[in-house]
């Protein structure tokens, strides 16, 4: 019996495993809106209620100017020369949004496409979603001059995953000047959503523990 269940179970795992990569939701192929730098913006998006969850694979940025040149130094090393380490230009955060955010899922340097206009986060392995939560893809700070494409429609493209939403709206970071003049960054509401895809499998078994 012991052994039948094992079987059992192997047969689901390797089923779900074998699940197609699809695009769980989109709005690349909606009305363009203008751009925004990618230094510091977010983007959330809400997965469908599939009980089993997804399995993401991969988040794509859609805009211009993204670079190759993927490693900026710290600032030295206090009474020295050298550097720290070497931090990533072009990476982001994925965040669980349940509790405002601040749970950070995790955090992957982008590969860039050739033409510069996509800017590709593959997790792997892959990360397991749950269903219907917010999560979001939040970008640092050393992205230098590359754009992200803007819109204003509310709409996602059409054959995504069923019940996936991309947020109407985006945020991003200004420097404010307090009233003791100094200048500190504050997260602002944009009302257009950014340009992403997000791919991924629907799974269709549960895992004893999702990754």
């Amino acid at each position: 019996m012991t052994r039948f269940l094992l079987s059992a179970f192997l047969v689901l795992f390797l089923a779900d495993a074998s699940v197609a990569q699809v695009t769980l939701v989109s709005n690349n192929g909606q009305s363009g809106n203008g751009t925004r730098s990618v230094n510091h913006v977010t983007q959330q998006f809400t997965t469908g209620d599939n009980q089993y969850g997804y399995q993401l694979t991969k988040i794509e940025l859609h805009g211009s100017g993204f670079t190759t040149d993927h490693a900026l130094p710290d600032p030295p090393v206090q009474g020295g020369t050298g550097h720290r380490n070497i931090l990533p230009r072009n990476y982001a955060h994925l965040r669980d949004c349940t509790n405002a955010c601040n749970a950070i899922q995790s955090r992957i340097v982008a590969e860039i496409s050739t033409d510069g206009n996509t800017a590709s986060f593959s997790f792997s392995p892959s990360v397991y979603l749950k269903p219907e939560t917010k999560y979001a893809i939040l970008t640092g700070q050393t992205w230098g001059s590359a754009q992200i494409n803007q819109t204003s429609s509310n709409n996602e493209d059409t054959g995504g995953a069923t019940g996936w939403t991309i947020h109407n709206s985006s945020n991003y970071v200004a420097i404010v000047t307090n009233n003791s003049n100094e200048n500190i960054p504050t997260w602002h509401n944009n009302n257009n959503s950014l340009k992403i895809t997000v791919y991924g499998t629907v799974r269709t078994s549960f895992r004893s523990t999702p990754t």
